[in-house]
């Protein structure tokens, strides 16, 4: 057979076989691939009397034995180094450039290393920044210290700011290096009639009149102190004296005289008539007699009582209780005796008489009034207005519209996207709520009750009480009767001082801070952010940013190398994949600094030169090599394609000669099988497109707000106005919906996550 020759023998025969064949009669033809001849895994064909080798991509030769050098032609750019791999090449590019030939020239300022909104400059291999002004540095990431050398003059301490500072003052020095020297008696400090002295120093001092002491003569001493009254009588305190009301059967000043029951009475009011009488030793007050007992009252301070007018009025220029004239010729033109304003200060106004100047205060809260020549309210002073847009919380919780101000039925606020109007109805007119605008009508008679409290009150107190519901409300008793008032501009009243004050001074005005409520003192991770942290402090919160290229660790609190927090290892990287150095079968991929961390398919490592898993025995790290290889059940008896999987719609894989490639799809598209890629939910029919356009109607009747994802505890949803927005945490995190705020929160912290 097979052209094989018949040799005849004695009752046999012989067959001579052609090259190629064998057996008795040549019907054997004979596998020259057996042994195996070929190759670097080329596949062996066999042949009559030869074979011959299909070698694989990167081989030639009869035996695929020779390696095709893919370097030839050069085909690195911009000077870069060629290196031959089984079937392709592989450009090491100078510093740079990146890309298949290196043809790329690399962006250093992609990675945006310019901060604080520095102007990043591009150059062959690096990088310059242009900082803005107050910054300096490589990346423009150091604030320079616009307080060295020390601007600030007569003892004033700098804070450096961003290409500024600010000088904090000692008292006595202003402006911006606290090179003006001000007065400090301006502001009337000393209180309770006490006289304003500017020290050489830069401070004040004050000098009491007597019965006060104190820095400011805010304390009224206690003649009290010492017991002064005698035989069980009750010692009432006064300026700069005492009085002794004695028990039945005693008189004198210290009830230390007997006397019978004709002679006891009050000592103020013994045979005086009902009505009004100068109190002894104090211009301030007044006593008021009615059946035989005195009751002292206080004037508001600035007035004393006039025997004339019988009412609490401005010092007097001739008698007892006269004010000294002040140094000044601001009456010495004035042709006429009488009260002028004070063409500098809303607040004050002067007195003339006979040519002297007597200048005097209005009470806290009023200006004066040229028209009606009295201290008023500052709506009725045209020029001496309050603005009618202020900070003021008390629109945060409502909608657009007018509201009645419960503290004084003469005002009402507008609320426009929770900004506040404080407006002021004209005189004799309140605001009716019924009908949404000021008329006479209204009147004021439907206090709430703690207004009506607080009149009571002011029967028998003198001075300033907070608006407990209000922070930036006060009320000053004036001869029994309460007036509400409100703090300028962003200050608020302080029940200690009793006087308008920074909020920062006033903790219980204070708002919370989101970032730190419920927060112990410490340092945390900002949410979403890998390059910054919180620093939590009382309740409040600063932001702090991590030197460029490194990333805040939870673990250490503090800023460290990227690669020693996993979920951060992309910050300061460029896009691609990376080799992790804690496991054969994983990587890192970054895409703008985002890190994730992606599986190779079983019996597969990472291979750096290629960037990819790869099923060669001799790639990875060192530790990786020559791992024993198994058959990938991903792609076992499946040809080469894409194919999804049955229970993630994110993913798919990629059969090559057996061997699998696992991607992930965007965020918001799945795998479609139709086109063998990632499309938008909508497009795609089966399972995967009905679970996605599920979820993009998971707020179809939800209320508006942050609910979590039904099935991963790193997944939740913003739900506004039936749309739904879907949300991931920062690798590691979970979401927590039970704390106010919301936020992505350590495992440990979400139970129902556990």
């Amino acid at each position: 057979m097979n052209g094989g020759t018949c040799q005849d023998g004695v009752n046999t025969y012989t067959c001579i076989c052609p090259p190629g064949y064998q057996g008795l009669i040549c019907e054997i033809d004979i596998n020259e691939c057996n042994p195996e001849p070929c190759k670097n895994k080329g596949v062996c064909i066999n042949s009559i009397n030869a074979y011959y080798c299909i070698c694989p991509p990167g081989y030639i030769g009869i035996n695929c034995e020779i390696n095709v050098d893919d370097c030839v032609g050069d085909p690195c750019k911009n000077g870069a180094t060629c290196v031959d791999r089984i079937g392709y090449y592989r450009c090491e590019c100078p510093t740079g450039y990146t890309g298949k030939t290196c043809e790329i020239p690399i962006n250093e300022c992609a990675s945006y290393p310019c901060v604080n909104g520095a102007t990043c400059f591009d150059f062959i291999g690096y990088y310059e920044c242009k900082c803005n002004p107050g910054y300096t540095g490589v990346n423009c990431d150091q604030n320079v210290n616009e307080c060295e050398p020390n601007p600030c003059l007569n003892g004033g301490i700098c804070l450096d700011k961003v290409n500024d500072y600010k000088c904090l003052c000692l008292n006595g020095y202003t402006g911006k290096n606290c090179d003006i020297d001000t007065d400090e008696c301006r502001s009337d400090p000393c209180e309770n009639g006490g006289t304003c002295a500017q020290s050489p120093n830069g401070g004040y001092t004050c000098t009491c009149i007597p019965g006060y002491i104190g820095d400011r003569c805010e304390t009224d001493i206690n003649e009290c102190d010492s017991n002064p009254c005698q035989n069980g009588a009750t010692c009432i305190n006064l300026l700069n004296m005492f009085w002794c009301n004695c028990a039945p059967g005693y008189q004198g000043y210290t009830c230390d005289q007997e006397c019978n029951q004709a002679q006891t009475g009050d000592v103020y009011c013994n045979g005086k008539d009902d009505g009004n009488y100068e109190y002894p030793g104090d211009c301030g007050k007044f006593v008021q007699c009615s059946g035989g007992v005195s009751t002292v009252t206080t004037c508001v301070p600035g007035l004393v009582y006039s025997v004339e007018n019988d009412e609490c009025d401005y010092p007097l220029t001739v008698g007892p209780c006269a004010q000294a004239a002040q140094v000044g010729d601001f009456c010495s033109t004035k042709s006429a005796v009488g009260l002028y304003k004070d063409p500098s200060n809303c607040e004050k106004f002067y007195q003339c008489s006979n040519g002297k100047t007597y200048h005097h205060s209005c009470p806290t809260g009023l200006v004066y009034n040229e028209v009606v020549e009295k201290c008023d309210h500052h709506s009725n002073v045209p020029g001496c207005a309050e603005p009618q847009i202020k900070f003021d919380p008390f629109c945060w919780d409502k909608d657009d519209g007018a509201y009645a101000d419960p503290r004084n039925c003469n005002m009402y606020y507008w609320c426009d996207e929770q900004i506040a109007f404080h407006y002021a109805c004209l005189e004799n007119q309140a605001y009716n709520v019924y009908q949404n605008t000021c008329n006479r009508e209204s009147g004021c008679n439907s206090l709430e009750p703690q207004y009506q409290q607080l009149d009571a009150e002011c029967e028998t107190a003198t001075g300033y009480f907070p608006d407990n519901n209000y922070c930036k409300g006060y009320y000053v008793c004036i001869l029994g009767s309460a007036q509400r008032l409100e703090c300028d501009g962003n200050l608020v009243f302080n029940p200690q001082t009793k006087k308008c004050d920074f909020v920062s001074n006033v903790p219980e005005c204070q708002p919370e801070d989101p970032l730190c409520v419920d927060r112990p003192n410490g340092k945390y991770p900002y949410p979403d952010s890998c390059t910054t942290y919180l620093v939590c402090e009382n309740g409040y919160s600063d932001v702090r940013i991590c030197r460029s290229g490194l990333a805040y660790n939870a673990d250490a609190q503090e800023c460290r190398a990227p690669e020693d927090t996993p979920s951060c290892f992309c910050v300061g990287k460029l896009d691609g994949s990376y080799t992790d150095p804690s496991s054969c079968n994983r990587y890192y991929s970054c895409s703008n600094e985002v890190t994730s961390r992606p599986n190779c398919s079983p019996a597969l490592t990472y291979n750096a030169a290629i960037g990819t898993c790869d099923s060669s025995p001799n790639t990875g790290t060192p530790a990786c090599t020559f791992q024993q290889q198994s058959p990938d059940p991903l792609c076992l008896g499946k040809p080469d394609g894409i194919y999804g999987f049955d229970d993630r719609c994110d993913l798919y894989y990629q059969c090559t000669w057996g061997v699998s490639q696992v991607n992930i799809c965007v965020t918001g598209k799945v795998y479609n099988p139709a086109v063998k890629t990632c499309s938008e939910a909508t497009k795609v029919n089966g399972p995967c497109g009905v679970q996605a356009q599920v979820d993009n109607q998971f707020c179809f009747d939800k209320t508006n707000g942050y609910h979590y994802h039904p099935t991963d505890c790193n997944r939740f949803y913003q739900c506004y106005q039936g749309t739904t927005y879907p949300k991931t945490c920062q690798p590691g995190l979970f979401f927590n919906g039970e704390v106010t705020p919301v936020r992505c929160d350590y495992p440990s912290n979400v139970p129902r996550c556990n």
